[in-house]
């Protein structure tokens, strides 16, 4: 190779590397001032859950300010503490919660763990959860799944929502007779 074609690689390469870390900052700086400090990304752990079955989410939550923010988690039954689920069916009307076994007390859950973390700028946490476990998803079809979480404690801060995503819910397949 000669020198001339080098130099223009290498040239090349920097101007690509400028441009990445440009839009980068230019991504950042516009989050930050929207006020979300962090992002929350979601996923389905399988494509299709039966019906009556947990809908696992996986979690991914990434600090985009500039300044460290909590990453911690705390659970209650498998559900994270905190998050709001919006779910929907396939018209778009939200899902009703399943009614409580108790209503005149507290809900008891099954198994309480926390997980401390402090997530500095750029930094991920990922996590499953079962967040939807409180609706009735009674009926076999496609739903969607948005979480939402606190900016802080102060609600005039608002929240900040995940993506949606769309969860398929399938009857179980029908017992064949078997001869006896």
């Amino acid at each position: 190779m000669t020198i001339e074609i080098r130099r223009g690689i290498m040239t090349t390469s920097r101007i690509c590397t400028l441009l990445v870390f440009v839009a980068a900052l230019g991504q950042s700086a516009a989050q930050e001032q929207s006020g979300q400090p962090f992002t929350i990304n979601i996923s389905a752990l399988k494509p299709a859950f039966k019906l009556g079955a947990r809908i696992e989410l996986k979690v991914r939550k990434t600090n985009i300010s500039n300044h460290d923010i909590s990453g911690s988690v705390s659970y209650a039954g498998g559900t994270i503490v905190g998050y709001q689920c919006d779910l929907r069916d396939s018209t778009g009307a939200p899902v009703q919660k399943k009614e409580r076994v108790n209503p005149s007390g507290p809900p008891i859950p099954t198994e309480l763990s926390a997980r401390i973390l402090i997530l500095k700028s750029n930094e991920s946490v990922e996590y499953n959860t079962f967040a939807c476990k409180a609706f009735d998803i009674s009926q076999p079809g496609e739903y969607t799944v948005q979480l939402s979480e606190p900016i802080s404690g102060n609600p005039d801060d608002g929240v900040v929502k995940s993506n949606t995503i769309t969860i398929t819910v399938v009857a179980p397949p029908p017992e064949a007779d078997t001869p006896k």
